[in-house]
């Protein structure tokens, strides 16, 4: 029964230090009896309160709907959570997030309130609680989450947010454990450059890989210089296939970078038509079959 005040709850109305979920920690400790209600009580830490010490069972006194809907969110679906904090981080409001997301406002209101409270763009805050303090690599494979919030954080907009959702639901599929290799498998339809910044996102930050990334700079470098353009695209689709394929050995468990995508290409590339008949040794098939569609427009211009 939802008997309790729902208001939203004052903003804000904990230390700005404190996790998002704050006032859902305080709600644990008041029922476990290590925490007493104090001055940043509010309705929302109350109504949590009544809901644990109802046990989570419906129809019993102090069990409260909405935070059943937004426990659920918060515990169990991954995907649904990195979707409803994405849009609080671009500011929606609830109303907006909840007519997205396909849920009550009212569960909305509770799960921002107990369990990602936090002002929009609040990028030092996020990395703090959320995704630590990095650059743009060494992500986990089940930092899905962690990374998908990254990315939106740097990107700020509206634009960067669905295209980042969109591509998040593309690479999952149902019944999977949601986890960032599924970006990089070759079966999922993604905009390459999606996969491409997932790739870089879980390349480790040690010295050897430094140096590899580096060279792999070394050559997108030689790759924007080409005035050949169509060249310089089936020069792309090469050096994008060695990032991500390097990216899926490191979730599969590589601790060192390959030699041929850094070392074995060092140095001045040999310029080759990209029709000739040497354009196919030697290459997966994912990148033949993209140079085959590339063929097919340069024939059609």
């Amino acid at each position: 029964m939802d008997e309790i005040d729902t208001a939203p709850a004052p903003k804000p109305s904990y230390d700005p230090l404190a996790p998002p979920d704050a006032r859902w920690r305080t709600a644990e400790e008041i029922v476990e009896g290590t925490e007493q209600a104090n001055e940043y009580t509010d309705s929302h830490v109350l109504a949590a309160v009544c809901h644990l010490s109802a046990r989570a069972k419906p129809n019993t006194p102090g069990f409260h709907a909405s935070i059943a809907g937004a426990l659920g969110i918060y515990r169990d679906d991954i995907l649904l959570r990195t979707e409803v904090e994405a849009r609080i981080l671009v500011g929606q409001s609830d109303l907006e997030i909840a007519k997205a997301v396909g849920m009550s406002e009212d569960v909305m209101l509770y799960y921002r309130s107990l369990f990602f409270d936090m002002w929009p763009g609040a990028t030092d805050y996020l990395a703090i609680h959320v995704t630590g303090f990095r650059g743009f690599h060494e992500f986990r494979n089940h930092e899905i989450r962690e990374f998908v919030l990254f990315q939106v954080a740097q990107g700020g907009g509206p634009l960067i947010l669905e295209m980042w959702l969109k591509s998040m639901r593309a690479a999952h599929r149902t019944g999977e454990k949601p986890q960032l290799s599924d970006y990089l498998q070759p079966d999922r339809k993604l905009d390459p450059s999606i996969q491409r910044l997932v790739a870089i996102a879980c390349l480790p930050p040690d010295k050897l890989w430094s140096e590899w990334w580096n060279q792999i700079q070394t050559r997108w470098n030689e790759v924007e210089r080409e005035t050949n353009p169509p060249l310089r695209a089936i020069q792309a689709i090469e050096l994008q296939h060695d990032v991500i394929q390097a990216a899926r050995a490191v979730l599969a468990g590589a601790t060192s970078p390959p030699v041929d995508a850094g070392q074995a290409r060092q140095g001045p590339r040999k310029r080759r038509s990209p029709l000739g008949p040497d354009s196919k040794k030697d290459r997966p098939q994912g990148v033949q079959e993209l140079q085959a569609q590339l063929q097919e427009l340069i024939r059609s211009l």
